[in-house]
């Protein structure tokens, strides 16, 4: 069955639904409010006590890593070159001033094989040729550099992970 529209609703039930919509909203009612204002208080201060605890480890954690940043003299790494000094330039090549540099061991070990090598087989070959290195990543360091060479066309891809000289 329809509805009358045009019949006029009862004074009484708008009344009731506008005093339900101030009650949820708070308006009528203002302890409820107040409750929750204290509770997101309390709950503000509690959470910028934290922060200020945090902060204090986080400054706490920056003074130990500064501390162990520093050289062995007791002064910052950074401070062991002078103020106007420039880093060391590229003008010595290779490690400890030998003269020639990585990429020059490498094609003098694939200029002497005479066939292709494995990367593991030409950093063995690049020590055993005299290069001098402590590095832990020697095989990366021969990696990069053999893939700069053959960007250059120095040396050319063979198979898979296999080189030569070109």
């Amino acid at each position: 069955m329809a509805r009358n529209t045009n019949r006029p609703r009862s004074p009484g039930m708008r009344g009731r639904q506008v005093r339900r919509s101030r009650q949820a909203t708070g308006a009528v009612g203002g302890g409820r409010a107040d409750r929750i204002l204290k509770e997101l208080t309390s709950y503000h201060d509690e959470l910028a006590s934290q922060c200020a605890a945090l902060k204090e480890e986080m400054d706490a954690m920056a003074g130990a890593i500064q501390t162990l940043r520093r050289g062995k003299g007791g002064a910052p790494r950074s401070a062991s070159r002078p103020a106007g000094a420039a880093r060391r330039s590229g003008a010595v090549r290779g490690p400890r001033g030998t003269g020639q540099s990585l990429k020059d061991y490498i094609a003098g070990v694939l200029g002497s094989s005479g066939s292709a090598m494995r990367l593991m087989d030409v950093a063995k070959a690049v020590v055993s040729a005299g290069y001098p290195t402590k590095s832990k990543n020697l095989l990366n360091q021969v990696n990069m550099a053999i893939a700069d060479m053959k960007r250059k066309k120095l040396v050319r891809k063979v198979g898979r992970g296999l080189y030569e000289i070109n």
